[in-house]
């Protein structure tokens, strides 16, 4: 069984797969490695590769004050499979992100993550945009919030760019 473990760990390494979750081969102490195991016999393993294309979660943010998307004042590149890209807070934007189209989410205004947030009802209007791949799927939105404390308050910290 060992010899299998590093054979899949270097064929994976080779392919350059992203890493997923797996159950944990004896001697590996719970590390993943990068194929999901299908079915596990004694006498046979067999194995499956993740699709790739799946697993992208990477879009472009924008924004700009007015009405318009154009031209966009803040932008950032948030990539969340792995996390990175040039947003400040990644790992939170993509917490933010992830829990908003997990939960059918396709419109900005309807994140709301800050329900309860009070703002002041004064026209300073901020647009937003999203647009990039999210689990192998193309994403586009664009939402004008009345003022930056609206957008906050449905948005978070996504478009803190």
């Amino acid at each position: 069984m060992k010899q299998l473990h590093s054979l899949l760990v270097g064929a994976a390494t080779a392919a350059s797969i992203a890493h997923l979750p797996v159950p944990p081969f004896p001697g590996t102490l719970g590390r993943t490695v990068p194929f999901d195991v299908v079915k596990t016999t004694p006498q046979k393993v067999t194995v499956t590769q993740p699709d790739r294309a799946s697993m992208v979660r990477a879009v472009l943010l924008t924004a700009a004050a007015g009405e318009r998307s154009q031209p966009a004042q803040r932008y950032a590149f948030l990539n969340c499979e792995p996390v990175g890209g040039s947003h400040p807070s990644a790992a939170e934007a993509c917490r933010i992100l992830g829990q908003a189209m997990e939960n059918g989410r396709d419109d900005l205004a309807r994140f709301d993550v800050n329900p309860g947030a009070i703002c002041p009802m004064i026209w300073q209007p901020v647009t937003v945009t999203m647009s990039g791949i999210w689990n192998g799927k193309y994403v586009s939105m664009q939402h004008t919030f009345g003022n930056d404390c609206q957008r906050r308050a449905a948005t978070g910290g996504l478009f803190d760019t």
